[in-house]
């Protein structure tokens, strides 16, 4: 009869071999992992293997590729720089050029601005020129209307003298030919500034000098201002003695007395001139001298034996009476 202990050596033997039979079986599955394992880490192998072909073989051809297109951009990158340095340099060169057409434009322009002004002076003096002709015309045409008008005692002649001395209010023929009006009509004053003002703005021109000097003075004697008539002599010596004869001095002597003394020495002065001076020059016909400014004062003389006589003197003296019939009154 078997005991209770063998019983359990028996269930104990039987665990065992059933671990030893799991242990087995698993041992059996690890051992096909392995060989599994074995087989796909061949496999792995080759297919990196394969992979680093592929990737090395890739890689070249990236490699070439890129090569080639950074070949291809250096290429066209030379060619471009070259092509800019080309365009550059005709830039430069249109540049210049331009800087010198800009230049030459600009001395062209100087040349033209200079042109223009030295042609609008020469227009402007040209029209200036014109204008002052023009005013040289119009102040001779006015001054052969107011002579004219002066001699035929036309009283429009004033007129054409103001006329004229709007242009040139300095002109002695004009201001002698206004003074000589102004005379006739008995403004002495004013006709003595016309003929004062020929001396100061004609001082060293003989001609125009002379001419007011010897309106100035006739008119003097004519106002009676005797003592300025014998400075004005004395600051005109020369023209004085060497210009007037003796006929015209011998009127300004009568103009002297009849200012100064009573009308016996006024007949005396008179008859004394028509005696020992008897000669041409008493014809003031003769001289280029008119007493029509004379007779016009003498006229608006208050009237008396004196005035009478003076004014037959005058008549004696331009030819309106004989020097005989003169003496033949005076007796």
């Amino acid at each position: 009869m078997i005991g209770p202990k063998s019983g359990e050596a028996y269930n104990s033997t039987k665990v065992m071999l059933d671990r030893v039979k799991n242990l087995e079986a698993e041992s059996a599955v690890q051992q096909s992992r392995i060989d599994h394992l074995e087989s796909s880490g061949d496999n792995y192998r080759i297919e990196k293997d394969l992979l680093k072909e592929t990737y090395s073989n890739n890689y070249e051809r990236i490699n070439l590729f890129i090569t080639a297109i950074l070949g291809l951009f250096g290429i066209l990158g030379f060619l471009g720089i070259k092509d800019i340095n080309s365009i550059k340099k005709d830039y430069r060169a249109e540049l210049a050029s331009l800087r010198t057409l800009q230049d030459e434009f600009r001395a062209k322009t100087l040349d033209l601005e200079s042109q223009k002004k030295i042609f609008s002076d020469e227009i402007a003096k040209l029209i200036d020129e014109n204008k002052l002709q023009n005013r040289r015309i119009q102040l001779v045409e006015l001054k052969a209307k107011a002579q004219e008008a002066l001699a035929k005692n036309d009283p429009s002649g004033l007129d054409f003298a103001n006329l004229g001395l709007g242009i040139d209010e300095n002109e002695p023929q004009l201001l002698s030919i206004k003074g000589c009006y102004l005379t006739r009509s008995n403004n002495l004053a004013a006709a003595l500034a016309c003929f004062n003002q020929i001396m100061i703005k004609h001082p060293g021109t003989n001609n125009a000098q002379n001419i007011g000097f010897f309106n100035a003075l006739e008119c003097l004697y004519f106002m009676g201002r005797i003592d300025e008539a014998k400075v004005l002599i004395r600051e005109n010596q020369s023209a004085y003695d060497i210009v007037l004869g003796n006929g015209i001095k011998s009127i300004l002597s009568v103009f002297e007395i009849y200012h100064n003394t009573s009308r016996e020495g006024l007949t005396k002065e008179i008859r004394e001139s028509l005696l020992l001076k008897q000669n041409p020059e008493l014809s003031f016909k003769r001289l280029d001298w008119s007493l029509t400014e004379a007779h016009a004062v003498v006229e608006k003389y208050a009237n008396g034996p004196s005035q009478q006589l003076l004014q037959r003197f005058l008549w004696c003296c331009d030819g309106r009476m004989s020097a005989k019939e003169m003496l033949d009154q005076l007796r």
